[in-house]
Order: structure tokens, then sequence, then C-alpha cells
């Protein structure tokens, strides 16, 4: 899937007049600004082409879009008198099946009133999607959450829709160790699905309010998501308990890294 908004065309070297051909970080990662633009190696191009379209200086604080394909990020930014970022971010949710991947999603969807009692096995992928406003900010990130079927025999027919991810919510069931212990294996499918490319992850135990059942210990949990880069969280979605933390954790930490990414640029770009 491929998301782009703007009021200027999607094709990136008519919209930026860029001829960037720098290898890393700032790799296909432009901005337009019409009368100038971040990318040191650019500068001129933009340049000469805002002098050749004749734009108005008004036009300057209409719109401009920040492009980076490096992990299938794409960034639709509006600037007015303040600045407003809206970011969209493709979020992977795996995990066996049964450890309540589908039940989590909807109640983060549904803001908690949507409850599954009758369970039905996800035998494909669904797509759902939920705006994130991040706090103390004008920001929100558009979180596009696949959560993808768990059966082992679905697993291979569904990884072809996943797409260039950005986040990864994994999840397993606090009264199966069995889960727990396959959370390795989905990790190195992640891993190998994204060429070894390090993505922002939660891992995710779900059903806490079985206590009586638990299998998996707090701490054996936190070690292990601690080794693979990832934050760890329990939740209960039958009990709509922190069921919200994953996930909106997860847009916070995207919204860091662009941050990142957009300072890294602005150092770059000559005074």
């Amino acid at each position: 899937m491929t998301l782009f908004t703007s009021s200027h065309p999607a094709n990136e070297s008519t919209a930026t007049g860029c001829t960037c051909s720098q290898d890393g970080p700032i790799k296909h990662l432009c901005v337009w600004l019409l009368r100038d633009a971040l990318c040191p190696c650019c500068r001129g191009a933009s340049r000469k082409t805002a002098k050749k379209k004749k734009t108005k200086t008004t036009e300057s604080r209409a719109s401009f879009s920040v492009i980076n394909e490096t992990r299938g990020f794409i960034y639709s930014v509006w600037t007015l008198s303040t600045l407003m970022v809206k970011l969209r971010a493709r979020c992977l949710l795996v995990g066996d099946a049964a450890v309540g991947k589908t039940a989590l999603s909807h109640m983060f969807h549904s803001d908690g009133t949507l409850f599954q009692k009758n369970y039905s096995m996800t035998t494909g992928v669904e797509l759902l999607m939920k705006c994130v406003n991040i706090p103390e900010t004008n920001n929100s990130v558009e979180l596009y959450i696949i959560d993808s079927a768990g059966k082992q025999t679905l697993v291979e027919a569904c990884e072809k829709m996943w797409g260039e991810l950005s986040l990864l919510c994994l999840v397993f069931d606090l009264t199966s160790e069995q889960s727990f212990a396959n959370c390795s294996h989905w990790m190195e499918r992640v891993h190998a699905h994204c060429h070894g490319l390090h993505i922002p992850g939660v891992l995710v135990g779900n059903k806490s309010d079985l206590s009586a059942r638990r299998e998996v210990q707090v701490s054996v949990a936190q070690e292990w998501a601690q080794t693979q880069g990832l934050e760890y969280y329990e939740t209960s979605a039958k009990e709509m308990e922190n069921c919200d933390a994953p996930l909106l954790g997860l847009a916070r930490a995207f919204h860091s890294l662009y941050q990142e990414r957009r300072e890294t640029i602005q150092n770059l770009s000559p005074a």
C-alpha cells in the first residue's frame, strides 16, 4: 500500500527538482518548500525549479511533503501559522493463533467499546486504521494496523500482504509458554521480511486477567524483550486493561524517530 497526501505531484523529481544521489540516511529524502530544500546536495536544483515556475512567495507556506523511502515511511506535512505534522505508519500485529491479537486491535481501534465475545480465527490479513495524537504537540500518527493470521499454514500467504513495515507489535498468551517460545520464530520471520532492518516494536503479553493460569513470568518476558530491542507490556483485552498502551507507545516511538531524522537532515543543511 502506498500512502501519499500532498498538493504537489507524487513524482519525486517533479515535486522537488531533486537530483540527490546520496547514500545513507538522506537517500530519497528531500523537503519541498517551493523556495528552498533542506537536502544540501539538491539545494541549487530546487531553487532553479522554483524560479522556472515563478512560484508566488505566499505559496511557500501552503504545504510541503517529506518523502522517505528507506523504511517505507511517507509523511504529509501542512504548515500555516503553526507546524502540524501527520505521519503514517504500517504496524504489523503478529503472534500465534488464539493469543488475542484481533481482540487487542479491535479494543484499541474502538477505544475499548468492542470486545469480540464470539471468537473467530483470523484466516488472512485485517487492516484497521486509527489516528493517534501526540501529547504536547500538534502532530499525529495514523497507525495502519495489519492484523495477520497466526496459524502457521496461513503465515506464508499473509506475509505477501505485509508490505514495507514501520512498526511491530508481537503478541503472546501469558497462559501459554509455547506461544512465548514461538516469539523467537516470529522475530526471525519479521527480520527476514525487513531484510535485517530493525524497526521499533513492542512485545505484548495478553490475558493478564488469567493470573491463576500464568505460565510466563514478567521478569522472563522483560529480559527477552530487551534482548530483541522491544518494549514490554501486559494487557487484558477481556478486562480492557492496558489495551491502548502498546500501540500508543509505538505511535510515540514513530514520532520520535521522525523528529530524529528531521533534525539530522536540518543539521546537514548549510546555514
